[in-house]
């Protein structure tokens, strides 16, 4: 009766605990600069994958190759951003710290996720890439991304099932609060979202891990969902045993 009340509840909540504008971890790595820059730049030489400028300019000055530039960003997340792999290898040869965070505490990992550039995010994860770093609070309010873990903006992307297994065997957690609410979690925010391909990835994993991933949050948004597919995927997984499902 008591989580039952708890769950009509929330339901009622739900638009203002999950506004439509949830779902913009995209803003976190806008395709266009918004900034002027000069011809002689090595971010210009990264965004243009004109590597052999890039050498001879490193070369002729003495730069910190972690530094952040304009846009907020690191060379090593710029070339992730604009998919020049050339340029990513070379930048790791020369030392550049792959954890290095740019503005808003933005890591190359998280980059890579937000692109889709599985090839560039295998290497991370291979040069031990930190799987659990997490967004600062600045807004502090529920239609910001304050405090998204990793894992948290993978459920946000559509093609965010590619990547959690990954993720979670470098120590994500499938079921991770967001820093800034208890209520957030991967499962919650891929609902909201309705990205359906995520949704069944983590209730796969929540299985194979024996996770328990179901809680009163996630099925009110699976039940307030415009998406039936989604409301009843959740639903039936959650209501049908534990870790979504298994018997």
């Amino acid at each position: 009766m008591r989580d039952h009340a708890l769950l009509v509840t929330l339901m009622a909540r739900i638009k203002t605990l999950f506004p439509l504008t949830l779902c913009t971890a995209l803003l976190l790595f806008p395709a266009q600069s918004s900034h002027a820059v000069l011809p002689d730049d090595p971010f210009v030489f990264v965004k243009s994958g004109n590597l052999i400028a890039l050498e001879a300019y490193i070369k002729s000055h003495q730069i910190d190759l972690d530094d952040v530039g304009p846009d907020g960003f690191t060379l090593l997340i710029t070339a992730i951003r604009h998919g020049n792999k050339q340029i990513f290898d070379y930048l790791i040869q020369q030392g550049v710290d792959i954890n290095k965070k740019a503005s808003r505490d933005r890591t190359a990992l998280m980059a890579a996720i937000a692109v889709d550039e599985q090839i560039m995010f295998q290497k991370l994860l291979r040069l031990g890439a930190d799987v659990n770093a997490f967004l600062p609070i600045i807004l502090g309010n529920r239609e910001s991304i304050d405090g998204y873990y990793t894992i948290h903006i993978t459920a946000d992307y559509e093609f965010g099932h590619k990547y959690f297994e990954d993720l979670i065997k470098q120590g994500a957690d499938i079921k991770q609060k967001r820093n800034f609410s208890i209520h957030d979690t991967p499962l919650s925010i891929a609902i909201i979202c309705g990205n359906t391909e995520n949704i069944l990835k983590i209730f796969e994993l929540s299985k194979t891990y024996k996770v328990d991933i179901c809680d009163a949050v996630s099925l009110a948004a699976a039940k307030s969902s415009r998406n039936e597919e989604i409301s009843h995927i959740v639903e039936s997984k959650c209501l049908n045993g534990a870790y979504g499902g298994n018997p």
